[in-house]
Order: C-alpha cells, then sequence, then structure tokens
C-alpha cells in the first residue's frame, strides 16, 4: 500500500519555503511519495519534475497547518526533524542536500539522501516525533 502526495509548487517549494531563495525560477512539478511498504517507486515514463520518495524506514509525518484558495501550508517532518524541499535543495533539520537538479528521482532512505542514484549524505539522527507531529 502506497501513500501518495502530488505537490505542484514554484522552485521545489514545500512546508513553508524557508530555505535560501534562488533567483526566479520557472514553476516546478514536485512529488512526493511514501512508501508504505515495498521497495521506492520510480517516476512513470514522461513525468517531467523532481520526484522525491521516502522509503520504508524512515518515519514521515505531514499536518496542513493553513489552507486558503489555492495555497496550503504544512509542517512536515522526517524521522523528527522538519522537513522541506526548497530552490533545489532538501532539508531534514540541521542538514542541507543538493543541489539537486529539475528533474531528479530522489530517494530518503534509512542509507540517506541520494538523488539519480547518488548518494548526497546521511541523514541526521533519528529523534522523536514532536508531540503535534501530524
Amino acid at each position: 500500500m502506497r501513500n501518495q502526495l502530488t505537490i505542484l509548487a514554484f522552485a521545489l517549494g514545500v512546508a513553508g519555503c524557508q530555505g535560501e531563495s534562488s533567483a526566479a525560477s520557472p514553476a516546478s512539478n514536485l512529488r512526493i511519495t511514501v512508501s508504505n511498504a515495498g521497495e521506492a517507486q520510480r517516476p512513470p515514463e514522461g513525468f517531467e519534475g523532481t520526484w522525491i520518495d521516502i522509503v520504508p524506514g524512515v518515519e514521515y509525518r505531514s499536518k496542513v497547518t493553513s489552507a486558503t484558495g489555492h495555497e496550503t501550508q504544512s509542517e512536515t517532518w522526517l524521522n523528527g526533524w522538519p522537513f522541506e524541499a526548497v530552490d533545489g535543495w532538501v532539508t531534514i533539520g540541521p542538514e542541507r542536500y543538493g543541489p539537486i537538479a529539475d528533474g531528479a528521482h530522489v530517494e530518503i532512505r534509512d542509507e540517506g539522501v541520494f538523488a539519480d542514484g547518488q548518494k548526497l549524505g546521511d541523514l541526521p539522527p533519528r529523534r522523536p516525533m514532536p508531540a503535534d507531529g501530524g
């Protein structure tokens, strides 16, 4: 069973856009999938955009904090750390991974963060999820 969340965003914006900002870039299609069982899912043929797959073993929680019109803001955590993908960078707590090219396939798993099969770094140590964490 697979829980999937699809996000259309500007310049890879997720979870409030609280990262460094770069020059204006075109709108990007960002899709985040959370695998509940089995292996990571590959983007379908013809998918254009950045695909982030969170595989089993990595704890993921997301909570919508506000929704108005066409805009939704949320808080998202991985392994107890705040998580966001902004301007071609993935941030998990104190760690930043990237730059990640638009159109990359990103996997987040216990072994670390990978973009198109290349390891970008280890995950920060796991910690408890916030009490209100999703």
